[in-house]
């Protein structure tokens, strides 16, 4: 049995973008990237201190308080600078599948469309219909299993 998914809640009006500490291009770059991609904890450890920057760090640090404020990665990927759902994309998820797929989140992941990430709903609205997503949920499930993870989904 899997043990309960970490709770998500709706974004709030005006999340901040992500920090991001450097660029996809020193990343790719950097000599323990391949090492750390593989899995290597070691590598990836050298990578993570090697790529933090000391600014955004310290842009991070002063901020305070028991809920999210903001949210930082060591490289930036397909525009998830602004990770918050933005209401378009939401109501483009909306319009293309509607309640039936808000229900089907909820039960899987125990949170509704509205605490999806932008990226997310993207992806999601790609999908041709609620049977597509079914289908890529349980191809997911079946390749998570076959590496060894025990997926959130039966």
């Amino acid at each position: 049995m899997n043990p309960p998914l970490p709770p998500r809640t709706p974004w709030r009006v005006g999340f901040p973008d992500v920090f991001v500490h450097s660029s996809v291009r020193i990343r790719d770059a950097h000599p323990a990237y391949a090492l750390a991609k593989a899995g290597d904890a070691d590598a990836a450890f050298e990578l993570a201190c090697d790529l933090l920057s000391a600014d955004t760090t310290a842009r991070l640090a002063a901020l305070t308080g028991a809920e999210v404020l903001a949210i930082t990665t060591l490289t930036e990927s397909r525009d998830a600078r602004k990770i918050s759902l933005r209401p378009a994309t939401r109501d483009m998820l909306w319009e293309k599948h509607g309640e039936v797929l808000d229900h089907l989140w909820r039960a899987q992941f125990g949170h509704g469309i509205d605490c999806l990430t932008d990226i997310e709903a993207q992806n999601l609205c790609r999908q041709p219909s609620l049977a597509a997503i079914e289908d890529f949920l349980a191809k997911a499930a079946i390749e998570a299993r076959g590496r060894g993870l025990d997926p959130a989904i039966a």
